[in-house]
C-alpha cells in the first residue's frame, strides 16, 4: 500500500508544479505528450492543446526549468501502464489511465488526480495560514468557499492557475497583458 501512495504523491507534486509554472488547466494537463516539453533559445516550453479560448488549438506555455524535471518524472511514472495496458501501448500522452490493472499508477482522471492532490496536503500537512487568508480575501472577492485558518488547503487543480497569476502580479514578474497570455485568457478582467 505504500508503494501507490508514494506514486500518488510523487504524480502530486509534479503535477502541482507543471500546473503552477505554466497556469494549465486540467484539461490542458491531461494533453500533454511525452515530446510536449522543449528547450528553445534559453526558454523552456510545455506545449497543451488548449480548446477554451482559441476555439481548439496546441498552444505553447513559457515555463521555468523544474517543469522539465517533473514532466520527465511523469513520464516514467506511467511507464509501467504503457508497457503493461494494451490500450495505453501507442498512447503518446504524459498521463494515463491504469486501465483494468488497478495496481499500476494512472493520473488521467480528473477524480484520481484531486484524490492525490488532497493526499499531497495532507501528508504534507498544508494548513491556511493569515498571509494566505489575505490573499484568499484580495483575489476571491466573491467566493462562498469559507476558508479557515489552521485547517488543511482544500486544493483543487484549478488553484496552481491562480498562484501562477498571484506570483507574476504581487512580484512584478510581468504585467497583466502577459499575465492574459500565459493563462490564455481572452480578456485582462
Amino acid at each position: 500500500n505504500s508503494l501507490p501512495r508514494y506514486y500518488r504523491l510523487v504524480a502530486a507534486a509534479c503535477c502541482n508544479i507543471i500546473a503552477t509554472f505554466t497556469g494549465m488547466r486540467f484539461d490542458e494537463l491531461i494533453t500533454m505528450k511525452t515530446d510536449s516539453f522543449r528547450k528553445q533559445k534559453g526558454l523552456y516550453y510545455v506545449r497543451a492543446y488548449e480548446s477554451k479560448i482559441s476555439g481548439g488549438e496546441h498552444v505553447d506555455y513559457i515555463t521555468a526549468p523544474i517543469v522539465e524535471k517533473a514532466f520527465d518524472v511523469l513520464v516514467k511514472l506511467h511507464q509501467p501502464a504503457r508497457v503493461l495496458c494494451p490500450e495505453n501501448r501507442d498512447s503518446d500522452f504524459v498521463l494515463l489511465k491504469g486501465g483494468r490493472k488497478k495496481y499500476l499508477p494512472g493520473f488521467r482522471d480528473y477524480s484520481t488526480l484531486r484524490s492525490c492532490l488532497n493526499t499531497f496536503i495532507e501528508v504534507f500537512d498544508i494548513r491556511v495560514d493569515s498571509e494566505d487568508m489575505k490573499q484568499h480575501k484580495l483575489i476571491n472577492t466573491e467566493t462562498n468557499t469559507a476558508l479557515k485558518i489552521g485547517s488543511l488547503w482544500p486544493i483543487n487543480t484549478h488553484q496552481f492557475r491562480r498562484t501562477l497569476a498571484v506570483n507574476f502580479v504581487t512580484n512584478d514578474l510581468g504585467t497583466l497583458a502577459a499575465v492574459k497570455q500565459q493563462l490564455k485568457h481572452l480578456y485582462i478582467g
